[in-house]
């Protein structure tokens, strides 16, 4: 893992053990590795289609732009930190989910706060709406860290 988009669930460092997927087992909250302009991304699902993925980084307000259903590498099945493997299934799986869910709402509000800076009228507003979004999602962060330490992610 490079970068801090998926943090504090991943790390820079940690490495991730992939698997190919069918589209159909795909589900709201799965760690999934795609591919978009040359760059490998990990990050999580927070909404699918029939032909596309919604996804995000757990760090980031703004959702990523679709991916396509031939972009999709795999779906994470564990991740090894400090030379220990957490293997996502029960309670992490479970955590994923809720996860999931949590970012799903953020990623609608950063997307709706996208566009609405992009609106000539608000373009004064732009770092004002972007730090309303960031605040927004301070508790879901808060709740993140807290569900991350109690299944052991977390040091």
């Amino acid at each position: 893992v490079k970068g801090t988009s998926m943090y504090p669930y991943l790390r820079e460092g940690d490495h991730v053990w992939v698997h190919a997927i069918d589209w159909e087992k795909i589900r709201i909250g799965d760690l999934v590795v795609f591919e978009q302009n040359q760059i490998i991304f990990t990050h999580r699902v927070i909404k699918k289609n029939a032909t596309n993925l919604l996804t995000k980084g757990d760090n980031l307000l703004y959702p990523d732009p679709p991916v396509a259903h031939g972009r999709l590498l795999g779906k994470v099945l564990s991740i090894e930190r400090d030379g220990k493997q957490y293997t996502i299934e029960g309670r992490v799986m479970i955590l994923n989910r809720v996860l999931g869910l949590l970012h799903s709402a953020i990623g609608q509000v950063g997307g709706f706060l996208g566009n609405v800076v992009e609106k000539p009228i608000l373009q004064r507003w732009k770092k004002n709406l972007h730090w309303l979004g960031k605040t927004l999602f301070l508790p879901v962060r808060a709740l993140e860290r807290l569900l991350c330490h109690v299944i052991q992610l977390s040091n």
